[in-house]
């Protein structure tokens, strides 16, 4: 069984479900190159698959806040890469040992925050103001 924290209507309260069924599988990797003495290279990523395996309905059938088989688990995103390159000085600095510079560049795939973003119509917000005010549309 998998818990999830779902939001209880338009308060601010949490209630926790269990999912039957659930699964993670994917590939992650790593490769690292030294090109010269000072220099090393290195490329991370991971391609991972996560959704439910079941569907959690209420007492009249209807589908609770996204938590249905196929959708995505919350928080984990889909890929991630990251780049790395290292120099190390042939003179450290300041009396030291050894001294590096480096720099690197990591990218995140989207995530969803909770399993109802998947839902037709999330990220709408309608105040109710006769003027429109506060309304808003988050596209996902």
């Amino acid at each position: 069984d998998l818990q999830v924290t779902l939001d209880a209507g338009s308060c601010s309260s949490r209630v926790s479900f269990n999912v039957p069924e659930a699964h993670t599988q994917g590939i992650e990797f790593e490769l690292t190159r030294q090109f010269t003495d000072q220099l090393f290279f290195s490329l991370t990523g991971s391609i991972i698959e996560a959704e439910f395996d079941s569907t959690v309905v209420d007492g009249d059938g209807a589908v609770l806040g996204g938590v249905e088989d196929g959708n995505r688990l919350a928080s984990v995103p889909e890929e991630s890469f990251a780049i790395a390159f290292t120099y190390d000085l042939a003179q450290p600095l300041f009396s030291s040992n050894s001294t590096y510079f480096q720099g690197s560049y990591q990218y995140v795939g989207d995530r969803i925050t909770q399993p109802s973003d998947q839902v037709a119509g999330a990220g709408t917000f309608t105040s109710g103001l006769a003027f429109g005010g506060a309304n808003r549309r988050r596209d996902n």
